[in-house]
């Protein structure tokens, strides 16, 4: 710097002349040109800086534009893939709980809650649906029998109960179930049917109250002295035929059975006190009964000198004729009933039996020669 009086150089921090003593007054060392130069130099300067302030703003602004639009546009995006997402987890729970409730199990452990309030429409639907599922279930096929069984179906309860035995032959329910269901029908033969399904000795005890044994002839080959006896069961009533007709309207057996010659087909049948009936028993009997033997007459001839009397062996059943004049005997004939006195004289005895049933026997005939 220079001093204005003088122009003498100042020294740094000095605030007088040290050549004139002036105070020392700060005067630039460049002219005025100069000084404009740096003024318009400074004030380009100032309008480049505004300038460039101003393009900075508005790129600014033009970026914060940009950067909403680019976050409203976005936004929808976002939005969207949120509630995709959204959707898809709603659609996987509901397919979850839809699988979850149209399962087999599920379907079962509603029908058992509704059996257990004996709400039995609503189980018998959820059953239905578990049997389509799952068509070999026991327990399942089992349930719903008693269901439709407790909604007096029983042509469903029986068709159920059915194919229960047919998908396992031993199910000890499905049998009683039957048993019941037949029995509350008074459908005994229905019951004995059934019966025949199975060889099983267990399940066959299901049916001790319903089944009656068929009754037994005692003897195949008919004695004459004994008869016929039938023997059955206890407690049950035996019925039987001797014409070949139905036994259920014959006559109740009591007492032994005795036969007419000829051929004789009979039948017998037993029944228990719920009127069950047994199978039927049927026999055919031959029978052709011998005729009496020729009878033994005592003394058997001779000569005699004195007088003496005959007689004649009457089987239990016979009965005897006589001629003394040697022809046969007839029904028109003497009947023997005791002794009798030989006659004098040569005479010929001659003597017949027939049975009850009018068999005759060959005739006995004894030569006897009195002479007193």
């Amino acid at each position: 710097m220079k001093c204005a009086k003088c122009g003498a150089e100042l020294k740094v921090g000095c605030i007088y002349c040290s050549v004139c003593g002036q105070e020392a007054q700060i005067v630039p060392d460049y002219n005025l040109l100069e000084d404009d130069l740096l003024k318009e130099l400074l004030n380009e300067e100032k309008k480049q800086n505004s300038a460039n302030q101003q393009k900075k703003s508005a790129d600014e602004k033009k970026n914060q534009v940009l950067h909403k639009k680019k976050k409203k546009s976005k936004a929808p995006i976002i939005a969207g893939a949120i509630g995709a997402i959204i959707v898809l987890i709603i659609l996987i729970v509901l397919l979850v709980k839809h699988n979850h409730n149209n399962s087999y199990d599920y379907q079962f452990q509603k029908a058992e809650e509704h059996v257990q309030y004996k709400e039995y429409a609503e189980a018998q639907k959820y059953l239905e649906r578990a049997v389509e599922l799952k068509s070999d279930s026991i327990e399942a096929l089992l349930l719903l029998g008693d269901v439709y069984h407790a909604e007096d179906e029983t042509d469903d309860a029986v068709g159920t109960f059915q194919k229960v035995i047919e998908l396992e032959p031993d199910n000890e329910k499905a049998y009683q179930s039957l048993i019941d269901i037949y029995a509350q029908l008074q459908d005994y033969d229905a019951i004995a049917k059934l019966s025949k399904q199975t060889k099983d000795s267990n399940i066959l005890d299901l049916f001790s109250d319903y089944l009656v044994t068929a009754p037994k002839i005692s003897e195949e080959d008919y004695d004459e002295e004994k008869g016929l006896e039938i023997t059955s069961q206890s407690g049950v009533t035996t019925y039987y035929t001797l014409d070949g007709s139905d036994p259920k309207e014959g006559k109740k057996y009591e007492e032994p059975i005795f036969l007419e010659e000829g051929t004789t087909v009979i039948r017998a049948i037993s029944e228990n006190e719920l009127g069950i009936y047994s199978e039927e028993t049927k026999s055919t009997y031959k029978v052709e009964f011998e005729p009496p033997e020729a009878p033994k007459v005592t003394p058997d001839g001779g000569r005699i000198t004195v007088a003496q009397q005959i007689t004649v062996d009457v089987p239990e059943g016979c009965k005897a004729y006589y001629t003394w004049d040697g022809t046969d005997p007839t029904a028109n004939s003497e009947e023997y009933v005791g002794p009798l006195e030989i006659p004098e004289g040569n005479n010929i005895f001659s003597v017949i039996l027939v049975d009850k049933r009018d068999h005759w026997s060959d005739v006995t005939k004894c030569n006897f020669i009195y002479t007193p």
